[in-house]
């Protein structure tokens, strides 16, 4: 069996061969080597990774999907939160409820007028919109999935004292 750099020389360095002639000037047919390119070029945009933002030094947030709430007036975000050990996501507050899981790892989560929460792996958390908050990843880091439902004309976060 041919392995897949013969395959790939086979088909993309062929000789071109004369498209048939259609009588209708000239063929609109792409021939192999612009339909590889074509598709190689679709593939690589395919599976090239998101790029995760960085919120503060430590962690990094990584939107994967945001979609219209069928009020028209709110937004569903879902995110990738990623901690380094030890790292802190300082106060802030969301303009809707953040239901978020952890993912691995663990962290303390700290709500205004609420004692601290030790949050480990595979454990559900809420945060009720406009509550102040924080969270400081464990000794091994920590991996938030997150699902935000805010305000569309909003930003996700803002920083309070």
């Amino acid at each position: 069996m041919a392995g897949m750099g013969d395959l790939f020389t086979r088909f993309a360095m062929a000789p071109r061969r004369a498209p048939p002639d259609t009588g209708a000037g000239t063929s609109r047919r792409l021939d192999r080597r612009a339909f590889l390119g074509c598709a190689l070029c679709a593939a690589a945009l395919a599976v090239r990774p998101a790029r995760a933002e960085q919120i503060v030094p430590g962690v990094d947030r990584l939107f994967l999907k945001r979609i219209d709430y069928p009020d028209e007036r709110h937004v569903i975000v879902l995110a990738e939160v990623d901690y380094a050990p030890g790292a802190l996501l300082p106060r802030h507050i969301h303009p809707g409820v953040e239901s978020s899981y952890m993912a691995a790892g663990f962290g303390t989560l700290a709500m205004d007028g609420h004692a601290d929460l030790l949050v480990p792996a595979r454990q559900g958390f809420q945060v009720p919109a406009a509550l102040p908050h924080s969270f400081r990843a464990g000794v091994e880091g920590a991996r938030i999935v997150a699902n935000y439902v805010v305000e569309k004309d909003k930003p996700l976060s803002t920083w309070v004292p």
